[in-house]
């Protein structure tokens, strides 16, 4: 069954209404396909309702970031704004009917090739506006939905840092081949608009150096559900940021509100007071046991452990070169540190057999 494209006015009349709807809204019907005539009166002569539309989705980003001191550089929307909305929107729907998707496959083929990677601070947020509706909405339901939500990802850094329980950027891979136990590779699809990590990574610093959006940032990476995925992923971003260098301050803020915030009281145990649920589960990984589980089954559990453990490998490196948990972040605990994360480097091995080692280390000025 092929396809009726839609004309110029239609796509933005039923994009305005997307827009403006609730964020879990339904989104019922068939992707969006224009004629070529009818996608560059799109995005060339937009309608001013869908301007607004995007203006008033942009404002409400604002809100939550509160970043009044990037509010004053948004002047106009790009004109990939435009398709980068057309695209989202096939994201979500439905596709009743659709019995074939090669024919939107090869469409959003078209308009992800023309919609560049956000390196300016504008683009960036009005690309994050419209695509947290596809973060926090229905979800994708096909694999060619998969896919495209990936490559609108690839184009959109902060998006792919608030979304990192379920999505690594592909620029990650190498890295985690390196890390991941057994040289593991990572399912990643879609594909990479940057000439490198360190393109990447750059306007990644850029957005860190925002006060309000670094402070908006950390909240959702601990608001995050522990999944394995989760800690992976935040692990590999976080090790990216720790070896690019002289990002360590944004790196022991996160853990030390992951401490403070992240800890449960024990009760009826007098060796320790409190404990952190994914460390626990963490240690249970990797000390499972072939003569328990079996040989396949131990190794499994014992990569998952690894996972997990992804999360605090930059915390741990930057302990090992500091020779200590540093004085000046005094709410991260040696509790955490020494009754926690200590035990477990006696289960961990690099693929190279190197083995992560404390040492002796001096816990100035943290009692806690």
């Amino acid at each position: 069954m092929r396809l009726k494209p839609v004309n110029a006015l239609e796509a933005q009349k039923i994009l305005f209404d997307w827009l403006r709807s609730s964020a879990d809204y339904e989104v019922t019907g068939e992707p969006l396909l224009l004629a070529p005539e009818d996608l560059r009166q799109f995005f060339l002569d937009p309608a001013p309702s869908l301007v607004d539309a995007l203006r008033h989705a942009l404002a409400r980003l604002l809100s939550d970031i509160e970043a009044r001191s990037v509010q004053r550089c948004i002047i106009r929307f790009p004109v990939s704004l435009f398709l980068l909305t057309l695209a989202a929107y096939n994201c979500q729907v439905v596709n009743l009917g659709v019995r074939s998707a090669k024919e939107i496959i090869s469409w959003n083929d078209v308009l992800v090739d023309m919609i560049p990677p956000a390196r300016e601070m504008d683009v960036i947020l009005a690309y994050h506006a419209v695509l947290s509706r596809v973060t926090v909405g229905c979800g994708v339901r096909s694999d060619w939905q998969k896919k495209l939500k990936a490559d609108l990802l690839e184009r959109s850094p902060l998006t792919g840092l608030i979304c990192l329980d379920e999505y690594i950027p592909m620029i990650f891979g190498e890295l985690a081949a390196e890390i991941l136990p057994s040289r593991q590779r990572l399912d990643q699809s879609g594909s990479s608009p940057w000439a490198g990590p360190e393109e990447w990574l750059g306007i990644v610093v850029m957005l860190l150096q925002d006060k309000s959006l670094a402070r908006w940032l950390r909240q959702s990476w601990l608001e995050m559900p522990e999944t394995r995925a989760s800690c992976r992923n935040l692990g590999l971003f976080f090790e990216a940021l720790r070896r690019r260098g002289g990002l360590e301050n944004i790196l022991l803020e996160f853990y030390e509100a992951y401490d403070y915030f992240g800890r449960l009281p024990t009760a009826g145990r007098m060796e320790a007071k409190h404990s952190w649920p994914v460390l626990a589960l963490t240690a249970s990984l990797l000390s499972a046991d072939s003569r328990t589980v079996g040989p396949e089954a131990a190794r499994l559990l014992n990569r998952y452990g690894h996972e997990y453990l992804l999360k605090f490998r930059p915390l741990i490196e930057i302990i090992i070169a500091r020779r200590g948990i540093p004085a000046e972040y005094r709410a991260l605990s040696r509790e955490l540190v020494h009754d926690y994360l200590r035990p477990l480097l006696d289960y961990v091995a690099e693929g190279t057999g190197q083995r992560l080692v404390f040492g002796r280390l001096q816990f100035a000025g943290n009692s806690g």
